[in-house]
């Protein structure tokens, strides 16, 4: 198994950032990747124009031995220029994406975890189809606030979300049948 270090960002990641934006644009299997001019948009350029000089910028890098194969990072983005994921002016928002190759090896988790440790409240847009990063962001305690148009906007707080905002409620915790009272 190749090995692979976690650590913060450096501004000489910038570039490595804006690959893992396009990486990160949702694609169907089978479909025609972006072109990369769709970085140059406005709504997806906002993501990372100017990395680092906005208070809360901040990402999380995962190296291979031949270099950066992973990131999350985040943004707070505002009202005036929202976000696809944008829930509040405080509430940074999420992007994060792993090169193929290096996929299915937990490097997502880690990543968006130790970002976490640093942004306990962030949120995110995922394609409803991108099944994979659905289930990894509700292990992580992102909920859906949102949904339009094939995607939701989920968040996680330092709190719980508060159900009002919820699309849909929690799961009860299971039980164990063995556990339950017979009278």
């Amino acid at each position: 198994m190749d090995e692979h270090t976690f650590r913060p960002w450096i501004a000489a990641d910038v570039p490595f950032l804006w690959d893992m934006l396009h990486l990160a644009l949702f694609v169907p299997v089978g479909a025609e990747p972006l072109p990369r001019s769709v970085l140059d948009e406005p709504k997806v350029a906002h993501y990372l124009r100017s990395f680092g000089e906005r208070t809360g910028d901040d990402a999380q890098v995962c190296e291979g031995s031949d270099g950066p194969v992973g990131a999350a990072w985040c943004r707070k983005l505002d009202s005036t220029d929202p976000g696809y994921g944008y829930v509040a002016d405080e509430v940074p928002e999420l992007g994060m994406a792993i090169v193929g190759s290096w996929r299915g090896r937990g490097i997502g988790r880690r990543l968006l975890g130790d970002l976490l440790q640093r942004h306990p409240a962030m949120s995110l847009s995922v394609d409803d189809a991108n099944t994979a990063a659905v289930e990894l962001y509700r292990s992580l305690g992102f909920r859906p606030v949102a949904s339009a148009a094939g995607s939701t906007t989920m968040a996680r707080t330092q709190r719980e979300v508060p159900s009002a905002l919820l699309l849909e409620q929690p799961r009860p915790p299971q039980t164990n049948p063995d556990e339950q009272d017979s009278s």
